[in-house]
């Protein structure tokens, strides 16, 4: 058998690699990697890419830089003035559209977008903290409705209500909604386990819909009494059937209502505010 001939210039699969690293250089402003050339040129393996790679290498068509260690970097390609002559001889290259200094126009174009998505990445997160610190440091007055009872129900919740104070919290802590929310101090340790206590205050989005394992405000109108508990709804051909009223406490039991008309619900927890000290946490509902 006759040994295999060198070849001295580029076969076709060489072009189309050439064609494809420039072709990232002019529209992505970086090189591909040899992964991603064996995808576009339809290479058997990455080693048959990088085979044609150091041919082309060896004959002065584009250059690999290595970094400190001596290693190749994964995009590191750069196409020579020859590499560059030679796409413009195939008309791969636009010469009318193209800089006569092709290499060092691919080379700024990279530089100049890669700061471009840095610069972009930049103004936007620079524009998030200014809103975030005016949304922190923005303050909503809410009306504090009254105090509800976080253990049994007792007929205190406020029908009408007319504000005894305003409480100030920032903005940055409420849910963006269009819904007016309105304050109620909790008196009684029953929703414990969900960091709610004797003496907290929680914010109220009004709503009479509530989701299961929401934290809510409701009325029972046939005791004509208010309560905070956890929402569950059974139901049963797609009608609620029951509900549950649950404390979060290890020994307070459900309060269960077989008439679901008789329970309205004022309004869902949105903020619980602790203690002076104690800090604010959204409402925890697992």
């Amino acid at each position: 058998m006759s040994p295999r001939k060198r070849k001295k210039q580029p076969d076709a699969l060489d072009w189309l690699i050439l064609q494809v690293i420039a072709k990232w250089l002019k529209h992505k402003g970086y090189p591909p990697t040899v992964r991603e050339i064996q995808q576009e040129a339809n290479a058997s393996s990455t080693s048959v890419v990088d085979y044609h790679l150091r041919w082309l290498e060896n004959h002065g068509y584009l250059e690999r830089n290595t970094d400190g260690d001596g290693k190749r970097k994964a995009r590191n390609i750069r196409l020579t003035q020859k590499g560059i002559a030679a796409l413009r001889s195939h008309d791969v290259l636009d010469v009318d559209a193209t800089p006569d200094d092709e290499l060092q126009a691919l080379g700024q174009l990279a530089r100049v977008r890669r700061s471009q998505r840095l610069e972009e990445v930049l103004r936007v997160a620079r524009e998030e903290a200014v809103k975030a610190r005016q949304s922190f440091n923005r303050l909503v007055s809410i009306p504090v409705a009254g105090r509800i009872v976080a253990s049994q129900p007792i007929p205190t919740f406020p029908e009408g209500y007319t504000a005894e104070e305003n409480i100030d919290v920032p903005e940055s802590l409420l849910p963006a909604t269009t819904k007016p929310l309105y304050a109620l101090e909790v008196q009684g340790d029953s929703m414990i386990d969900a960091l709610i206590g004797d003496g907290d205050i929680v914010i109220l989005e009004e709503t009479q819909e509530a989701a299961n394992g929401d934290l809510v405000a409701v009325w029972l109108k046939d005791s004509n009494a208010s309560t905070l508990k956890q929402f569950y709804a059974e139901y049963q051909n797609g009608q609620i059937k029951k509900v549950l009223l649950k404390p979060k406490h290890p020994t307070m039991k459900a309060i269960e209502i077989d008439d679901p008309s008789q329970v309205e619900i004022k309004g869902k927890v949105v903020l619980v505010i602790r203690k002076p000290g104690q800090g604010a946490h959204k409402p925890k509902t697992d």
